[in-house]
């Protein structure tokens, strides 16, 4: 049986604990990756573990907004024009751009899914779960307001969700998630 780090393990164990969840032992997914989700309301966090060939360690905490909105016939309302693509990857890069800093939040998009992905890193060693969970929660703000806000503007069929609690959860899931 292949081991997580054992920092990564003690701070999922950390988040599991306070969220009331059991404890388990975490396990790569099929690429060899260490991660887990945490889930506010329906809306998921992934905390993935950087390369083992980094260091410091890092992680890497992300969440997935979804297609540009407007940019395929399926992710459009009937009946409604495609949108600016050009003029929605302009606000993203925009909105990197007054987020930056030092490990601040920044939207990508992922080349194998096309989805818009709101993502932001740490450093391994410089936070506990408590942490953890207070940045995560704050990522799944920020998620929830571009999704209800901007991306409202150009596909209206994204329903505003209320601001999450201070409270998540993690679910059961495939091996090395827990969504």
């Amino acid at each position: 049986m292949t081991m997580p780090p054992p920092a990564f393990q003690r701070l999922f164990e950390s988040v599991a604990t306070a969220l009331g969840q059991p404890i388990m032992q975490l396990q790569p997914d099929a690429s060899a990756q260490w991660s887990f989700s945490l889930d506010f309301e329906g809306l998921c966090v992934d905390v993935v573990l950087g390369p083992a060939n980094t260091s410091p360690a890092g992680l890497l905490l992300l969440t997935d907004l979804g297609p540009l909105p407007g940019s395929a016939e399926n992710t459009r309302p009937p009946g409604a024009p495609p949108a600016d693509a050009g003029q929605l990857a302009r606000s993203l890069l925009d909105a990197n751009f007054m987020m930056a800093g030092l490990h601040g939040p920044a939207f990508g998009r992922d080349p194998a899914t096309g989805h818009i992905l709101l993502h932001q890193s740490c450093r391994l060693s410089e936070i506990d779960g408590s942490g953890l969970q207070s940045l995560a929660a704050h990522l799944a703000d920020m998620a929830r307001w571009w999704r209800s806000d901007l991306f409202r503007l150009a596909c209206t069929q994204l329903v505003p969700a209320p601001p999450s609690t201070a409270s998540a959860s993690l679910g059961a899931g495939t091996p090395g998630s827990f969504v």
